[in-house]
């Protein structure tokens, strides 16, 4: 109990943030729990992971800090494409403390009141554990990455567009009954995203819009106002990523003309991936261990075809933060694009791989190193030049490796998964309900995998080049997901894919995966034998890795499973066991006390299950509280103006005890006037998960309660 006191007195400390997302986020910072298991998140971290802050002897004077010029926007931008790195936001603008206890910033934004970027940490001189922005009037938080920044900044710009689109919501816009709006969004939550996004489509075409076009995360309604045709997109950046009820999900409208032509898109993407491959094999032409000038002329004379003005002036005037080469060997031999995203007509963001060699890969083919780079595209006078290039650390190889000379790829893991073993599937792909082409899926499978606990499996799924072309293409899908696969990478004769949503059941161990996958673990080479075939048993290799001397354990799966029909028909019935909600596991009791100016709402959650439950809770916020009115209409929301840490909380409840909370409503609305006399019902929800990832029966996790206001 004095745990969970604790965490509620931070909670109410952090009265100026309000309620975020999982992975678009609350803005978190730690909070010290006293006596359950701690784990950070990893959905509330920026795109890339935060940069280590140095240590300094003292903090900084408050009047110096206070001599410090606003953050601007294109500070911000510089910070989430990697040209700023945390420190330099810290030391070089001014900043407010708003935490109490916990370490929290905030560094109002230069001309835009009421916006500002807030980071939290245990101490000044510890690392952020999460970056956001925050815009005051709207009560909004979000994490820091490119999408949010646009959201933001459209949000603070209030264009001509956006004044519309606020005349729209009044008149032509439905907006869901739990929802808010601010600027040109919608934001809600209290369903997973997809449902939302699913249902919030079908609101539209219910109130007259038109379905046009779709274009990644993109959709395009059409809609005749007043004599004339209006056209509006709505973004949803969550669709398709994680699903919990308790994201935050944003709905952003503009009014935009409909997308430029399939063919065109076709031939723009085929364009930038031919300016980025050539880039990519002009890395090995300029030495950065030559003197400055040296290198400077180097650059301008290499790079200039291929990137804008002020990236090739930004990186003569500091040659150190260009790519190149820097030791005789391994030397970067091409770029190796795993995927492209199209921002807007004129913009594309690429990802893939530099791909390092020596003389034996150059001759044998496959990579000596590995490091990811993040390209930004942009058409500059009708032409497309890089404008961005941001270069991630060498990826690092686990001890075990599975290696696979059928396709030609290694697949490195963790020591844990010693005695994995592989399980071999099909994909399936269609075209208007036929199968049109087949292929092999993989399933590396962790060793501690049973029937009765089934862990989270690594699946690979395998493309010729000329099947992975037609899926770029549209000709087929794999899926029902709005999105593809994930390409992890490629040689010459195929694609190895991650397939979307592989995660989407959340088994155990999902998280251990997703940092493997992180880490960039497979790496294709040329070795192919299409009559490879594997046999039972372990043999051990030994691998020497060129960068480092290190030798790697190389070791064959413990067995080849072939999965059969009734093999794949008994997991997908485990799986829809896993999703069906346990019952008979909790009670939750709601008792209301009264007084002249408040009300006292006592509510405990009863473990009834007749054993120990073991559950979690996954941000410092344990439990919702909603009053509505007579007419089901929303009007104090416990947590509207409250702050949460995102944390995994593990707690225990042994046979018939309970975990009690109390807090006291004022009679007052979200916006602090006096509710008018009447009846009104109290709802608590108790935001209880189950360990083993079995979902709870939500009505067991709910009490409710009618009371009359005077």
């Amino acid at each position: 109990m004095e745990t969970i006191n604790f965490i509620e007195r931070m909670s109410a400390i952090l009265g100026d943030l309000k309620k975020s997302k999982k992975t678009i986020a609350f803005f978190a910072v730690l909070v010290a729990v006293l006596s359950c298991t701690v784990v950070l998140m990893g959905a509330f971290q920026a795109d890339s992971a935060p940069q280590k802050m140095p240590l300094s002897t003292s903090p900084t004077p408050t009047d110096a800090i206070n001599d410090r010029p606003r953050l601007t926007w294109e500070a911000v931008k510089a910070f989430v494409d990697g040209s700023l790195i945390y420190p330099d936001i810290r030391d070089s603008y001014y900043y407010k403390d708003i935490g109490s206890g916990l370490y929290i910033i905030s560094f109002p934004i230069k001309g835009a009141p009421g916006f500002s970027l807030v980071a939290s940490s245990t101490s000044p001189n510890a690392e952020p554990m999460a970056v956001g922005l925050r815009c005051e009037p709207a009560g909004l938080s979000l994490k820091l990455n490119a999408e949010n920044l646009g959201i933001m900044m459209d949000l603070h710009n209030n264009s001509v567009s956006l004044q519309e689109i606020n005349k729209l919501f009044y008149n032509e816009i439905p907006v869901p009954q739990d929802a808010k709006t601010y600027g040109n969004i919608i934001y809600l939550t209290g369903r997973t995203p997809d449902e939302i996004i699913r249902d919030y489509g079908n609101m539209l075409i219910d109130n007259g819009w038109e379905l046009k076009d779709a274009l990644g995360m993109k959709r395009f309604y059409k809609k005749t106002i007043n004599g004339e045709e209006l056209i509006i997109s709505v973004l949803c950046p969550q669709e398709g990523g994680p699903q919990d009820k308790d994201i935050l999900t944003v709905i952003q409208f503009k009014i935009d003309p409909l997308p430029t032509k399939k063919e065109d898109i076709n031939q723009d993407e085929q364009d930038v991936r031919a300016l980025v491959e050539a880039f990519g094999k002009t890395l090995q032409k300029v030495s950065l261990s030559d003197p400055k000038d040296v290198v400077a002329a180097s650059i301008k004379e290499k790079y200039s075809d291929y990137i804008t003005s002020e990236l090739l002036h930004k990186w003569q005037a500091d040659p150190q933060s260009a790519p190149g080469r820097t030791v005789s060997s391994p030397w970067p031999d091409r770029i190796d694009i795993l995927r492209m995203e199209m921002s807007d007509k004129n913009q594309y963001t690429v990802y893939g791989e530099v791909i390092e060699v020596t003389s034996v890969e150059l001759a044998k083919g496959g990579a000596a190193a590995k490091r990811p780079v993040t390209i930004v595209v942009q058409k500059v006078n009708d032409r497309w030049l890089i404008s961005g290039v941001t270069i991630g650390e060498y990826s690092q190889r686990g001890p075990v490796v599975y290696e696979n000379t059928q396709y030609g790829f290694r697949f490195y893991l963790p020591k844990t998964w010693k005695e994995y073993s592989i399980v071999e599937e099909q994909w399936k792909g269609t075209n208007n309900g036929e199968t049109v082409e087949t292929g092999p899926q993989l399933l590396i499978r962790h060793p501690d995998w049973t029937q009765e606990a089934p862990r989270q499996d690594i699946p690979i799924m395998v493309f010729t080049l000329e099947q992975w072309n037609a899926l770029q293409k549209g000709n087929f899908s794999v899926s029902a997901a709005p999105i593809g696969p994930s390409k992890l990478g490629s040689n010459s004769v195929y694609v190895f894919a991650l397939p979307a949503r592989y995660n989407y059941a959340f088994q155990i161990g999902f998280e251990e995966v997703e940092e493997i996958l992180k880490g960039n673990p497979l790496w294709p080479s040329e070795d192919i034998n299409s009559a490879q075939k594997y046999k039972e048993g372990i043999k051990i290799e030994f691998d020497t890795d060129v960068k480092s001397g290190n030798k790697t354990i190389i070791i064959e799966p413990s067995q080849i499973i072939k999965a059969s029909p009734e093999f794949i028909e008994q997991a997908k019935q485990r799986k829809k066991e896993l999703l069906k909600p346990a019952t008979g596991l909790f009670d939750t009791v709601l008792d209301t006390t009264p007084k002249d100016e408040t009300i006292k709402m006592d509510f405990a959650l009863h473990n009834i299950s007749g054993e120990t439950l073991a559950f979690y809770f996954s941000s410092s916020q344990k439990f919702y509280i909603f009053i509505t009115d007579n007419n089901g209409m929303e009007v104090y929301r416990w947590s509207h103006d409250k702050g949460f840490a995102t944390a995994i909380i593990n707690t225990k409840l042994k046979k018939d005890e309970k975990l009690s909370f109390s807090e006291v409503w004022d009679y007052k609305d979200n916006k602090g006037n006096r509710v008018l006399p009447g009846k009104y019902t109290i709802t608590v929800k108790i935001l209880a998960k189950l360990e083993n990832r079995k979902i709870t029966n939500p009505d067991e996790l709910t009490a409710a309660k009618d009371i009359e206001v005077k």
